[in-house]
């Protein structure tokens, strides 16, 4: 089963990424965001482990940031 990735681009709410357990969720859950509001933009693209790495490394740098802005 392929996940899928979830973009919805929003004034109000900024980029959000969320990742869901396969297209037909991300679907679903694409059209309630929708119906609340008309102006978003969202799309659903395929997730790969790929991706997965990344995101990894992304988190490793931001919990490195907190740290050094705490110091």
């Amino acid at each position: 089963m392929i996940k899928a990735l979830m973009l919805v681009t929003s004034i109000s709410l900024g980029d959000v990424e969320t990742v869901l357990p396969n297209m037909e969720d991300c679907l679903n859950a694409r059209q309630s965001i929708i119906e609340q509001q008309a102006d978003a933009k969202v799309l659903c693209v395929p997730y790969s482990q790929e991706q997965t790495k990344s995101d990894e490394m992304r988190d490793m740098f931001s919990a490195f940031m907190e740290m050094i802005i705490q110091l």
